[in-house]
């Protein structure tokens, strides 16, 4: 079981709105859209995170698309971008390389998770031969 704290944030009455129509449309609660935009942005990994493979087939057309455009957090690809160039200088030590390891997991996840989303979208009928082209 992951082991959770809960904090207060104010956020202004606009940016308030602006959570809550996503979570609307979405049909899921504020908290969860909050929860899992951090998550995005600072890599956390959760139960939910953990089963989002399963969870695919139930996505919206518009949800697979966020899962494509979807990136590793920018502190994460940093670091990881710092390791693999020490790495291949020799220079990490074992905890090091044991980071390095658990970012290149967590970034083949991503990658995995891009994919099966672009398959989906595929047999739904969209075009992401044009998304492959443009490199993104």
């Amino acid at each position: 079981m992951v082991s959770t704290q809960s904090i207060s944030v104010n956020v202004s009455e606009e940016l308030y709105e602006r959570i809550r129509d996503i979570a609307e449309r979405n049909d899921r609660s504020v908290e969860a859209v909050l929860r899992e935009s951090l998550e995005v942005m600072f890599g956390a990994e959760s139960e939910e995170t953990a089963n989002q493979t399963a969870r695919l087939q139930d996505y919206r057309d518009d949800q697979l698309w966020a899962v494509v455009y979807q990136r590793m957090a920018w502190p994460q690809r940093e670091r990881l971008r710092e390791l693999v160039a020490r790495g291949k200088q020799g220079d990490l030590t074992a905890a090091e390389q044991t980071e390095l390891e658990t970012l290149l997991d967590r970034a083949d996840h991503y990658t995995l998770l891009r994919s099966q989303a672009l398959h989906l979208l595929k047999q739904r009928g969209h075009d992401i031969d044009r998304y492959l082209k443009l490199g993104a």
